[in-house]
C-alpha cells in the first residue's frame, strides 16, 4: 500500500474540489492532468504503481496522513465528490444506513456511457421509475430530491 508521503510526491490533492492531479515527474505524459477515472458505480479510482485505489480513501490519506480506520462515507451521497469536507470515517453499519436513507429520499443517479448522461431514477413498489437523463450527477439528484420533497415531476414525464 502506498504511504501518505509517496502519495504526496506523485499527486496534488485540492481539498476544495476533491480532485487529484499528477505532479511533474510522476508520469511521463500526464503532468497536470486529473488522475483516475469514474467507475460505472460513480466512484473515482486512481491507478498508482499497478495498484488501484478509491480517490476518497486517497483523499483521507493525503489530508490526515493515515488510512481511514473504517469506511469512507460521502456526506452528500455523491460518490464522485471527494472534497475532504464531504468525507467521514464511519463504521460499515453507519455507511449502509446512510446509503439506504439516501436511496429512499433522493434516488440514484447512474452514469449512462452510451448517452454520456446521468439517469435520475428510484424504485417504488419493486418498479424502477425513471425521471430522465441529465448532464451532471448533481442535476439528477436535484430532480429526484424535488420529486420526493415537493412532488415536482420533470416536464414530459408521467409517474405511475
Amino acid at each position: 500500500m502506498i504511504t501518505a508521503q509517496e502519495l504526496r510526491d506523485l499527486l496534488h490533492y485540492d481539498p476544495q474540489t476533491g480532485s487529484f492531479t499528477w505532479k511533474p515527474g510522476a508520469t511521463k505524459h500526464r503532468t497536470g492532468r486529473e488522475a483516475g477515472y469514474t467507475t460505472d458505480e460513480g466512484y473515482r479510482k486512481i491507478l498508482i504503481r499497478k495498484q488501484m485505489y478509491f480517490a476518497h480513501r486517497l483523499a483521507w490519506l493525503y489530508v490526515y496522513g493515515q488510512w481511514p480506520d473504517q469506511e469512507i462515507d460521502h456526506i452528500n451521497h455523491a460518490r464522485d465528490d471527494n472534497k475532504i469536507s464531504n468525507l467521514r470515517d464511519v463504521s460499515h453499519a453507519e455507511n449502509v444506513r446512510c446509503q439506504r436513507t439516501n436511496l429512499n429520499k433522493r434516488g440514484v443517479a447512474r452514469y449512462d456511457k452510451e448517452t454520456r448522461k446521468y439517469r435520475a431514477r428510484f424504485r417504488r413498489n419493486g418498479r424502477e421509475i425513471n425521471l430522465g437523463a441529465y448532464a451532471t450527477r448533481e442535476e439528477a439528484h436535484e430532480v429526484t430530491a424535488a420529486y420526493f420533497e415537493r412532488g415536482e415531476i420533470p416536464p414530459g414525464r408521467k409517474i405511475p
